[in-house]
């Protein structure tokens, strides 16, 4: 809107959207009715049986169970990149982060999830609107030194104040209540009317100038005084009217604003389950699981209503008594075990009732099947259907009810990004500087600064909830690899497709340095590696028990005519037998499933040699890399061959 509204121009058309969404609100009321079980007097019962009449809790079932099925407890977020350079890489992995960030870390600051209250504005009214907005006072204040404070105090204070800011996340989405929610059918603009208390008014707008005493109210009860706040919206201009007084102060006299969002910080979404018809009535767009269920609902109640005040009445037995002398029997306490003598002349009969028309619990139940197949089959609820016994069959029979939810899911995803994309907006332009956000999500820490500059307009973002349960994480886990084995799809794609929390370029890195790592050649590598340290090792170890036991003769040199020890015996021993040399050997064979003899210089050969050292040989001993060298170096260094 090019031109500045003003407070009378915003009042006009609140005026004309009221008659404009009218009969949406009288239907949005209709569904509390129901969804609250409020319709007893609705049964049609007989004045005298009202008061026993029982409403049964199916329509809260059916609101419930769908929105249980539209589950927003896994999220996956991607950001698309927007070039193929590394700087466009960690634009949206950043991005990705943030929304996913926003997404959990808002259920959490929330009483009650935003997005399980839109869930539930979907299933039972078939609307739903979310608001994004920033909020400063969010932000901690920085404190400022007092006089006389000590650079110690005042140090501190800054650290409590940087842990706040740590923490602080100023930007807010929330579920308005569709009845509130007012938009203009051109898309201009966007007027939400809510009744507050007059406590939570002065508290979110200490400057207005409404006192807390009206007549009638004590000094100080005042709280629970209603108040309405309006406020509006469009892509330039925002105001807020409490009790029709402007609550923003740097308004102008009409309490008008210019913002800096460049959008309208509401999204609105509708169920699908209602009719776009050429009258484009809002109260046939907007339709929820039970807004066409309200006769059968009726009808499954009352029909239980009579079942329940016939059985009640004729439960309780009734005896008649009479002839000469029956007054005296009214006036006798019945008592177990104790003999009583009946007047003569005195007849007792018992009266026979009339159970209740079993016809009446078969229209209930006939009744409650139709509401079943019409909103809320059993087997979405957790209940067995009649002549299911299979697994298979159960599975699929699931899988096709929950189809009736697919539509509110899918407009609750695309919602969903809606928000997430404005949010990214408001963090660029609204709020003044870069910000500390953190959350845990079910696959994710996250815990990170928001570059506000990194931003660059980038407001593209995708979201998909998906299901939790084993079988389908381990279906699409399948879908992933067929697609990776067939070709259709790059081991790059795929982690970022359904594994969006990973980083793909660091997994990349990773797996590579793995198959590195357990190739033959570098296992063959370490295999030598290893035996040269374990024979250095056992050498060294020789010598020590070989100076221990007060032996000076060379250990392991094997020189024609030299005794060895013993403690070398049982060194060359140990690296002699076959566990070493099969363990030695291992390393090298466990991708190869055929015989190779040993190669000059590999572990087996070098075992092999250990076994043979210290017998007599034209080649004299053995030189073992590490080992002490018969040579004038002095005693205790070590050379190296």
């Amino acid at each position: 809107m090019d031109k500045k509204p003003t407070k009378q121009w915003i009042q006009d058309q609140l005026q004309s959207l009221h008659t404009h969404y009218s009969a949406r609100n009288m239907a949005f009321n209709l569904d509390d009715v129901y969804y609250e079980l409020l319709f007893r007097d609705q049964l049609g019962l007989p004045e005298e049986y009202k008061e026993d009449g029982v409403v049964l809790p199916t329509a809260r079932d059916i609101v419930d169970a769908g929105t249980n099925h539209v589950s927003t407890v896994y999220a996956r977020f991607m950001r698309p990149s927007r070039g193929v350079g590394k700087d466009a890489t960690d634009q949206a992995e950043m991005l990705r982060k943030f929304d996913t960030a926003m997404f959990y870390r808002t259920k959490m600051e929330s009483d009650i999830s935003p997005w399980r209250n839109a869930s539930k504005h979907g299933c039972q009214y078939g609307m739903w609107c979310f608001e994004s907005l920033y909020n400063p006072d969010k932000l901690p204040e920085e404190p400022e030194q007092r006089d006389g404070e000590s650079d110690m105090d005042f140090q501190e204070r800054m650290d409590i104040y940087n842990g706040e800011l740590y923490d602080a996340l100023p930007i807010v989405v929330r579920a308005v209540h569709p009845q509130n929610v007012y938009p203009d059918p051109n898309g201009e603009f966007v007027i939400i009317e809510e009744s507050k208390t007059l406590m939570q008014a002065k508290s979110e707008w200490s400057n207005l100038a409404i006192p807390l005493t009206t007549s009638g109210i004590i000094q100080g009860t005042g709280t629970y005084h209603d108040v309405t706040q309006v406020t509006y919206f469009d892509k330039q201009y925002r105001a807020i009217y409490v009790n029709q007084i402007p609550a923003l102060t740097a308004a102008n006299e009409d309490g008008v604003i210019e913002h800096d969002y460049g959008h309208i910080p509401y999204v609105i979404g509708y169920s699908g389950l209602g009719s776009a018809d050429k009258s484009a009535k809002p109260e046939k767009q907007a339709v929820g699981l039970i807004r066409y269920l309200r006769s059968l609902l009726r009808s499954e109640s009352f029909a239980y209503s009579v079942y329940n005040i016939i059985l009640k009445s004729h439960s309780w037995p009734i005896t008649f008594v009479s002839g000469p002398g029956a007054a005296a029997l009214t006036t006798i306490k019945m008592k177990f075990g104790k003999i009583y003598e009946k007047p003569a002349g005195v007849t007792i009969e018992d009266y026979v009732k009339a159970p209740p028309s079993d016809m009446v619990m078969q229209h209930m139940e006939y009744t409650a099947s139709i509401l079943a197949a019409s909103a809320a089959p059993r087997s979405v609820r957790g209940l067995p259907e009649a002549g299911v016994r299979s697994g298979t069959d159960r599975a699929q029979i699931i899988s096709e009810a929950r189809l009736r939810y697919d539509s509110i899911l899918e407009q609750m995803q695309l919602t969903t990004a809606k928000v997430m994309s404005n949010c990214t907006k408001i963090a660029e332009r609204v709020v003044p500087e870069d910000f500390h956000i953190w959350a845990k999500a079910p696959d994710e820490e996250i815990d990170f600064r928001i570059d506000r500059s990194k931003i660059r307009h980038h407001y593209t973002t995708f979201v998909e909830f998906t299901p939790v349960s084993p079988e389908e994480e381990a279906r699409r886990h399948a879908d992933a690899m067929n697609s990776v084995k067939s070709g259709v799809m790059s081991t790059h794609t795929a982690r970022k497709r359904y594994w969006s929390h990973i980083d793909t370029e660091a997994e990349d890195i990773r797996v590579e340095a793995e198959k590195l790592r357990n190739s033959q050649p570098v296992m063959e590598v370490m295999a030598q590696m290893v035996a040269q340290e374990l024979m250095g090792e056992v050498a060294r170890l020789g010598k020590i028990k070989a100076l221990q036991s007060g032996q000076t003769a060379q250990v392991g040199v094997g020189q024609p005519g030299q005794a060895i020890s013993p403690q070398a015996q049982g060194m060359q021993g140990m690296m002699a037998g076959p566990g070493m040399a099969q363990a030695l050997g291992a390393m090298m064979r466990q991708r190869q499933g055929t015989y190779r003899p040993a190669q000059p210089g590999s572990p087996e050969e070098l075992a092999a040699q250990m076994a043979q050292a210290g017998q007599p040989s034209t080649g004299g001993g053995l030189r073992v890399p590490g080992t002490p060298i018969q040579s004038p170096t002095p005693y205790g260094q070590v050379r190296l061959r």
